[in-house]
């Protein structure tokens, strides 16, 4: 299976999945769990509604499509979903409707709080057996840089690093500039790093210290 990188991400490339075949029993069965409307559980109800018939239930189409978007090809190193614009739902999907759906990249751009990473905002179409739009709208994602993957790791910061650091690098003597196994140096991190690091230790050393106060002779 393909994926695609950020800088691999082509504003305009579509990409495409399916079909997807809806039978009857499908669209009863999700709205008996999820939403139990008459018009998507019984076909007497269903008939006198404004659907004039069975009618697969929104949340039931929607999953449709994630189930899709899974499968488009060729994807995207996905990291999360951010969230998801413009839901529409034109018309309504019916037993024996047979899914497609189009993916177009809209946009993209760098994240500026993490360089590992882009965002891309992508078109959704999902479409009948006639063509017709069933679902649209746009959703927004991370996606994984490929020009970060073979950069070395950044070392541990913050209170988790305080704590793997504390009995190495405040006790053994290192070289400037130098990282070995589980000793690191004080050079190796940034100097906001440091002034975090040096604080979390100082305070678990004081509290230390003061659960177990010396004796006076």
């Amino acid at each position: 299976m393909t994926r695609l990188y950020f800088e691999e991400a082509e504003v305009g490339k579509k990409r495409t999945a399916g079909p997807y075949f809806v039978s009857k029993n499908e669209i009863i069965e999700f709205a008996k769990k999820f939403d139990p409307q008459p018009f998507h559980i019984n076909e007497e109800a269903a008939a006198r509604s404004v659907f004039a018939g069975l009618t697969a239930s929104s949340a039931h189409t929607f999953s449709i499509l994630i189930s899709l978007l899974g499968n488009a090809q060729p994807s995207l190193h996905f990291l999360a979903g951010l969230g998801w614009d413009e839901l529409r739902l034109p018309t309504a999907v019916r037993p024996g409707d047979e899914l497609d759906l189009e993916v177009t990249v809209l946009e993209k751009r760098e994240s500026k709080s993490n360089s590992d990473r882009g965002i891309v905002r992508n078109q959704m179409h999902l479409r009948n057996q006639a063509r017709e739009i069933v679902l649209q709208g746009i959703n927004t994602v991370l996606v994984a840089r490929r020009q970060m993957r073979n950069q070395r790791p950044k070392t541990l910061t913050g209170a988790f690093g305080a704590l793997a650091l504390r009995s190495s690098w405040f006790r053994q003597p290192t070289s400037p500039n130098v990282s070995c196994g589980s000793r690191l140096c004080e050079n190796s991190l940034e100097p906001r790093t440091r002034r975090i690091v040096f604080s979390i230790v100082f305070s678990q050393e004081k509290s230390r210290c003061n659960r177990f106060p010396q004796r006076r002779n």
